[in-house]
């Protein structure tokens, strides 16, 4: 027999149905088991705080059962227009048929529907995705002994808003290969709410290089859980941790090509960075192993070697100076797309009085996005025991303070981390017309950013000049063309993976309208209802 519900009546049923709702913890070894040790010592717990998760509804809908979703407008984001069809059939986690509303009633007579979900008029998008994000990073802001007792919980909590705000895919830019792989597998086992994860786990950045602290190497995984870096000495070391990484099933390699800080040390630091020789044996060593390549590059310097070097994707906009129309000419010819994290504009937002940029139009509109979108994040994204923290990292980046220093790493430059926005619109528009692939990423899990909450990289490219149709389509397709898994995922098409999302409003007209989240399916099954 058909189950028929309508969209807006499943959450009334929601509490008839039997939900899984299990806390999780995982296990460590070494420095990272002796960081959990003490940081509950600290707490005085003898054992690992439980983190009470999000519930998944049971679904009854099996491989070869029909789920049909009926009176829906279907957006095709490669046209940028609405199907004419409104239903759609999806068996066996893949889309099958489109339907239209003539035939919705032959549709049912002739195919055993599982289940039918009424979309009452909205909309029907791909599911979105996050592709430069660090679901296992937590801000480490002001925070003591105690608050690592609740990484592992921010970390599962990082999993489940991401899926709740329509995100079905994330690819994870570098972090402790086993707390990413304990993540991932919960999720694949539906034990936990998330998004399909792929992961470069640790990154590689040369020796004497960007993150590399020397002794407090040693204590790092006791924050991030893991190894989340490697610092090579040389070629050889290069090589070794590259064949090591591809063995223990990297999905990509992320590497750091950063010459200066934008906070800590001197003015006049200079770190090392991979030569033009090294960068272009990553790049050859990852096609033997027909993997991608994504690097880090806040600096001109470095992003003209990575792009000299062809390497796949570059992460994050450049402060010190723009993009030219040469720089876009070259990435074009050379096929390296570029992820800019906007929303890190709102985190280096940082007011420092007279200096930096402060009356740069594009710094002040993220200031505005800052004080709009993140106390609402902040509320949202985060556990209990660290709200308090991160809220007090969004105070001080609001707090006027001309010699800035960031607790624990040291000296901020204002011109460096203003120049992010006062660089943006160039850059983009560089891009724009020379053709570059431009991907959305939040870079969430660093500072005050989240992953999967893309609102404020939608509102920033509308701002720069792209239209809703655009950023909605760069968000799902378009991401998915850089990561060459276009022809599986990105957009509602027979024989794609059903990670679909319902949202309220027409997203072509409206960019909020695509933050409006009512329903998430991942493979053709409902995984969360907004209530």
């Amino acid at each position: 027999m058909t189950k028929r519900i309508r969209g807006h009546e499943l959450t009334e049923r929601q509490a008839k149905l039997n939900v899984k709702r299990k806390g999780g913890t995982m296990k460590k070894k070494g420095i990272a088991a002796f960081g959990d040790l003490v940081s509950n010592l600290a707490s005085g717990k003898t054992s690992n705080y439980v983190y009470p998760r999000q519930e998944i509804l049971d679904w009854d809908v099996n491989g070869n059962e029909y789920l049909f979703i009926s009176n829906v407008n279907i957006v095709d984001v490669n046209t940028g227009s609405i199907r004419k069809e409104k239903g759609i059939l999806i068996r066996n986690k893949k889309i099958e048929e489109f339907v239209s509303e003539n035939d919705f009633k032959t549709v049912r007579e002739r195919f055993t529907i599982k289940k039918e979900i009424y979309g009452d008029n909205r909309y029907l998008i791909p599911g979105l995705s996050d592709i430069h994000a660090h679901l296992s990073l937590i801000s480490e802001f002001d925070l003591g002994l105690k608050g690592l007792r609740y990484f592992d919980a921010q970390r599962q909590k990082n999993c489940e808003e991401a899926l709740k705000n329509g995100c079905t895919f994330v690819r994870d830019s570098a972090g402790a290969s086993n707390v990413i792989n304990y993540l991932k597998q919960e999720i694949e086992q539906n034990k936990l709410l998330g998004p399909r994860i792929i992961a470069a786990t640790e990154a590689i950045s040369p020796k004497g290089g960007m993150w590399d602290l020397g002794f407090a190497n040693l204590f790092t995984p006791m924050i991030f859980g893991g190894r989340v870096m490697n610092f090579p000495a040389n070629s050889e070391d290069l090589e070794k941790i590259m064949d090591r990484l591809y063995e223990s099933g990297c999905y990509f390699f992320k590497t750091y090509f950063e010459d200066k800080p934008l906070y800590g040390g001197k003015d006049s630091t200079v770190y090392n960075m991979f030569t033009r020789e090294q960068a272009e044996f990553i790049k050859n060593k990852a096609m033997e192993f027909n993997k991608m390549v994504e690097a880090h590059s806040m600096f001109i310097k470095g992003s003209r070697r990575v792009i000299d070097a062809k390497l796949d994707t570059i992460a994050h906009l450049t402060v010190d100076e723009p993009y030219s129309l040469d720089d876009a000419e070259k990435m074009k010819q050379n096929n390296v797309a570029i992820v800019p994290t906007l929303s890190i504009g709102c985190y280096l937002a940082m007011d420092c009085g007279n200096k930096g940029f402060p009356n740069n139009p594009d710094f002040k509109f993220f200031k505005v996005m800052l004080n709009e979108y993140l106390p609402g994040m902040i509320e949202k994204s985060t556990i209990p025991q660290l709200r308090k923290n991160y809220m007090s990292f969004y105070n001080w980046i609001n707090r006027e303070m001309e010699n800035r220093k960031m607790p624990a790493v040291g000296q901020v430059y204002p011109e460096r981390i203003h120049g992010f926005s006062k660089n943006a619109r160039e850059s983009l528009k560089n891009f724009r017309m020379k053709g570059v692939k431009v991907g959305v990423g939040t870079d969430g899990g660093t500072g005050i950013t989240f992953v999967g909450n893309l609102q404020i990289e939608f509102e920033a490219f509308h701002h720069f000049g792209y239209s809703p149709a655009e950023v909605l389509r760069m968000a799902t397709l378009g991401n998915m063309e850089i990561l060459h898994l276009d022809e599986k995922l990105g957009s509602i098409d027979k024989e794609k993976f059903a990670d679909m999302v319902i949202v309220k409003d027409n997203p072509l007209n409206s960019i909020k309208a695509i933050s409006n989240v009512c329903m998430v399916f991942k493979d053709g099954r409902l995984y969360y209802q907004a209530s």
